[in-house]
């Protein structure tokens, strides 16, 4: 029986749960989570509407935050299960009466779950639906946080490709290493076993916040349910927009509509996820520290050098995969493009790749999805080009 995260990291293998009064029907009502809510503007503390008898009968705790500005709060939750997280925010925001006035672009709600007892496979699974739904994730939350320096993406980076070969062989060092202001922070592991959400904007709009606590339930739901083997099998047969749709609404169910944007961002996230067991395959790991030698592309390559231009330049937008390519009409050099490329915003090179096989081939995205498919069934040879963080 593989380890656990209490027992990779010397943590309790429980943790004490605030039992509130209330409960709500929600998509995995037993998931423990922890909220962390910043807020500025505020009233004083001690105040008729921040009244500390009535915070602390709601499990929640206050903290001052130097990363904020004026009379400011950090309001932190005791660990509760997500069917009690909801009702105690409804109260919370009624008590407090907190609206738009007390965020700004400063402020944030960050979400711990809890992962005490998941095993090294499910949160590689977990990291494989997140790379999928990451776009989908901040489209919905909206308010340019895929550009926000304190919750990068992860598909601006390398974790999205590497991950899951690294953390099967060394799950410890791994989370060691990790960087706090990733979307999906995985520091917390080592410290409290829990893994961070720090993807929404500070808001008191209690259905967007409700819908986004049943959003990452239905990512723990699933995990749950479904071996690593299952869900990366899953993950290779999407290839039309029927599989899409039934994957999304089965990782998501009754939280997001699915839309053709939705779907769309969808097809962006298998991509890169394809990409990353590409290099998964390569050298399969063996679970629980392999002694096995696993060769890590530390090298940097520029995947435009041998490239030719196509006929309309293309350009970083740097805004993130949605935008890190986009045709444009007015007079460029290919070599402009491509040092704007390595002097700008990261971006992902599964997109980089996709963009540019279709604009010198005429490649339709379900073409070039095929293609991807056969070189992860082996049915084709194709060069994997390790992703950089900057070109």
């Amino acid at each position: 029986m593989s380890k656990t995260v209490s027992d990779l990291f010397g943590h309790a293998p429980t943790v004490s749960v605030f039992d509130y009064k209330r409960r709500v029907p929600c998509v995995n009502p037993n998931l423990i989570i922890g909220l962390e809510l910043e807020t500025e503007n505020c009233p004083r503390y001690g105040s008729k509407t921040l009244d500390p008898s009535v915070v602390e009968k709601l499990g929640i705790r206050v903290d001052n935050d130097n990363s904020l500005r004026g009379v400011a709060f950090e309001f932190i939750t005791m660990p509760m299960q997500t069917a009690c997280a909801i009702p105690v925010l409804e109260d919370f925001f009624k008590h407090t009466q907190f609206n738009d006035t007390n965020y700004t672009d400063r402020c944030s709600v960050h979400i711990h779950v809890n992962c005490l007892n998941l095993t090294p496979e499910q949160l590689v699974g977990l990291s494989l639906l997140y790379s999928i739904f990451e776009e989908v994730f901040f489209e919905f939350v909206g308010h340019d946080r895929d550009s926000n320096i304190y919750c990068i993406p992860w598909s601006h980076c390398r974790h999205n490709m590497e991950f899951a070969r690294q953390f099967l062989m060394d799950p410890t060092n791994v989370a060691r290493h990790w960087q706090k202001y990733t979307a999906l922070n995985l520091l917390p592991l080592r410290t409290q076993g829990t893994v961070e959400f720090r993807h929404m904007h500070g808001t008191a709009d209690m259905l967007k916040l409700s819908q986004w606590i049943n959003m990452i339930g239905g990512m723990f739901q699933y995990i749950e349910n479904n071996s690593l083997d299952d869900i990366i099998k899953e993950v290779l047969e999407l290839n039309t927009s029927s599989h899409y749709e039934k994957f999304f609404t089965q990782v998501l169910p009754q939280t997001l509509a699915y839309t053709n944007l939705y779907q769309q961002k969808l097809e962006d996230g298998v991509i890169l996820a394809k990409y990353g067991l590409i290099n998964y395959f390569n050298k399969k790991p063996k679970v629980g520290g392999a002694t096995e030698a696993v060769v890590f592309h530390t090298d940097i390559v520029d995947p435009l050098q041998d490239i030719p231009p196509p006929p309309n330049i293309i350009r970083p937008a740097g805004r993130g995969i949605r935008e890190a390519l986009r045709p444009v009409r007015e007079e460029a050099t290919f070599e402009t493009a491509r040092n704007s490329i390595r002097q700008g915003n990261p971006i992902a090179w599964s997109n980089v790749a996709g963009n540019w096989a279709r604009a010198n081939t005429e490649m339709t995205r379900e073409e070039s999805g095929h293609l991807m498919d056969e070189a992860l069934l082996g049915a084709v040879t194709v060069e994997v080009v390790p992703p950089t963080e900057r070109f």
